[in-house]
């Protein structure tokens, strides 16, 4: 299966730690023809209600790395954990590899951005007791505008701030920011 991705395409998830079967795994599509990896999203019902596109040819990063088709406020696709470490737990990130990475120790979501609608708040919150949000560095303020949301719904609600998005740390350093909370 691996043979159907690009190189590039490879080597820019084996940068952020994730190999080709657990992008597949996870339903990112390759195509070969825009040369994209393609990161589909659902909505309540199940069905496809947007995907994300991430260039990996050089020319097209250089105008938008990543682009959203549909509409990416319906989507609650989950990323859920395949470990056993913070259950009850979401983490909200900006892109969907970041929440990939952290999915190996709780569930995960990406916002696709940096909102949160609050009809997405209200479909997540009655599966979870903890939400962190852990966008990146420059986006403080909207990282603890998404967690005033939820605490509103009665969730304990936090937010990480590091230098780097999630995806650009160990599985290790991930679960020691998870576990400290900062």
């Amino acid at each position: 299966v691996s043979e159907s991705y690009s190189g590039v395409a490879v080597s820019w998830l084996a940068k952020y730690g994730v190999s080709v079967e657990e992008a597949i795994r996870r339903g990112i599509i390759y195509n070969g023809y825009f040369d994209q990896l393609i990161f589909p999203f659902y909505g309540r019902d199940g069905r496809l209600v947007c995907y994300q596109g991430r260039n990996l040819n050089s020319e097209r990063a250089a105008k938008a790395k990543y682009y959203n088709v549909g509409d990416a406020q319906e989507a609650i696709s989950v990323y859920k954990t395949q470990g056993s470490g913070f259950p009850k737990r979401l983490v909200i990130t900006e892109d969907a590899l970041s929440a990939i990475r952290i999915a190996r120790q709780c569930d995960a979501i990406p916002a696709l951005g940096t909102h949160v609608p609050v009809s997405r708040i209200v479909a997540l919150a009655p599966s979870y007791e903890v939400v962190t949000v852990w966008l990146d560095s420059d986006k403080w303020r909207e990282a603890r505008t998404i967690a005033e949301n939820f605490q509103w719904l009665g969730l304990s609600a936090n937010t990480i701030f590091t230098k780097l998005d999630p995806k650009c740390y160990t599985d290790a350093e991930i679960k020691k920011y998870l576990t400290s909370g900062t």
